[in-house]
């Protein structure tokens, strides 16, 4: 737009983008509604059928006489199948969140809450069938599907595999007994970081009511005692090494005690103690080539994964993840500035890739995007700010978008999706902006601020998707749309 360095029309608290250019997408000149939207019904998903030319539509139904700013309960939830013109929409699931696909033939739904699993026929012809009585997500082995069956107020239940998925009068065959569910008090049900199951191809280890693992040969359903004296646990995703927790002695709160956190190499049978902590605090523990443990009172601690050997980090830095498996991201954090570091154990100093005024890091491609929420009160509303993005191998930082909200996206060809000044209906101008950050079009006037998320995994081959519920109106519905380069 012929804009000078470091200033934009896009600056200007008056700027107003102009209208997308759209192509004919399904015989429309201009964005296609596949799918229709009940009042109060929201959009926030769409997954492709691998194979097919249709997607799974999830939305979440709300009253609509009260705003989403409210935050009005849920009273639904709803996925529908259709083509990607909007052919044959039919109805797959009521009441389940957003299915997942467990193998190239089954999708699986679980109910709200994430307890009960069900089969989804994603074509609509039958009705989703219950599956398992246990957390999601189901762990899915090359023998079947694994979980914890039990009552959702139970804290301990039944080991089970599901094997044959197609024959309705299956019955799950029972692994072991008195195990405990997979829930972590810290990061919800069913989450991967659960520490009392695990599962790889064709083997599953859980904990049971006595501290002891449980190991499960999956293809013949036997059963043997691993390690006893066990409180909580991690396995790395190949298996070899586990970090876990004794069940005594322990100290602190009866729900969150503290005891021994030990490192098992689990081919070599050796194992070496590592803190004293309670390990459900932590999340996934294996990161690369070390161990990152959670302590309430000295936060994170650092050991190597095969020597477990305590790292201290350079004084004044903090941990923020891996640039590949042995080079760690290190953050200093100052008043007026922040940098971003590279460093591993063994160097004398970390070295400076990035320094920045403080803002909201994540991680995109060879580098991370930096949101900025700096912009003044005439220009921006609650939650927008500035991007830009910063290459982990230096050079000058490079503006993604002069105005963005946090709750953004990326579509198929990397440009940036954002709505902007949303209402309390949860609905606002949506942007499209890039490659250049001048370079701004609308794409809706009243678009639903979770457009954005719908373009993950690309489910329309190019096209953009956005919702629209349009209150009072007859637009409500979910779009397609072919925009001009």
């Amino acid at each position: 737009m012929g804009c000078a360095e470091g200033s934009s029309v896009v600056d200007r608290p008056d700027f107003e983008p102009p209208q997308a250019t759209w192509r004919e997408v399904c015989g429309t000149e201009g964005p296609h509604r596949i799918l229709g939207l009940a009042p109060g019904e929201h959009a926030y998903r769409i997954v492709r059928i691998e194979g097919e030319d249709r997607v799974l539509v999830s939305t979440f139904v709300v009253d609509p006489t009260i705003p989403l700013s409210e935050f009005p309960p849920t009273l639904e939830l709803v996925t529908q199948a259709v083509g990607l013109c909007g052919e044959d929409p039919v109805e797959v699931a009521r009441g389940l969140e957003l299915p997942s696909r467990i193998d190239d033939r089954h999708w699986v739904g679980c109910a709200d809450g994430g307890h009960g699993a069900s089969l989804i026929d994603v074509t609509g012809q039958q009705p989703p069938r219950p599956l398992l009585d246990g957390w999601c997500p189901l762990r899915s082995t090359d023998h079947g599907v694994v979980t914890v069956s039990s009552a959702a107020d139970e804290r301990y239940g039944t080991l089970v595999i599901a094997r044959d998925l197609d024959d309705p009068a299956a019955v799950p065959q029972v692994l072991a007994h008195d195990v405990r569910v997979p829930r972590n008090a810290f990061f919800g049900p069913g989450h991967s970081s659960t520490t009392s199951l695990w599962t790889s191809a064709d083997e599953a280890l859980a904990l049971d009511n006595l501290g002891n693992v449980v190991h499960v040969d999956l293809a013949t359903g036997q059963s043997t005692i691993q390690l006893e004296g066990v409180r909580e646990f991690r396995v790395s995703s190949d298996g070899r090494y586990m970090v876990w927790q004794a069940l005594d002695p322990a100290e602190g709160e009866p729900e969150t005690p503290v005891s021994p956190v030990f490192l098992l190499d689990r081919e070599t049978q050796t194992q070496d103690h590592l803190l004293n902590t309670h390990l459900e605090w932590s999340g996934g523990v294996f990161a690369g080539d070390y161990v990152v443990v959670r302590d309430d009172v000295e936060g994170l601690q650092l050991f190597v994964r095969e020597t477990a050997q305590s790292i201290s980090l350079p004084p004044g830095t903090e941990f923020r993840g891996l640039l590949d498996a042995t080079q760690m991201w290190l953050v200093e954090r100052g008043f007026e500035t922040t940098q971003e570091l590279r460093w591993s154990p063994g160097d004398s100093e970390p070295v400076a890739f990035a320094t920045h005024q403080p803002g909201s890091v994540s991680r995109r491609g060879e580098g991370f995007e930096l949101f900025v929420e700096d912009l003044p009160p005439q220009m921006a509303g609650p939650g927008e700010g500035r991007l830009e993005w910063m290459g982990f191998d230096g050079g000058d930082p490079i503006i993604v978008a002069h105005r963005a909200h946090r709750n953004r996206g990326h579509v198929a060809d990397e440009r940036l999706i954002t709505t902007i000044g949303t209402d309390s209906t949860g609905h606002g101008p949506l942007w499209l902006i890039g490659p250049d950050p001048d370079d701004v079009v609308v794409l809706d006037a009243l678009a639903f601020e979770q457009s954005p998320r719908l373009n993950s995994g690309d489910p329309l081959d190019g096209d953009i998707a956005f919702a629209v519920a349009d209150p009072g109106g007859d637009r409500r519905g979910v779009y397609r749309g072919r925009v001009s380069p």
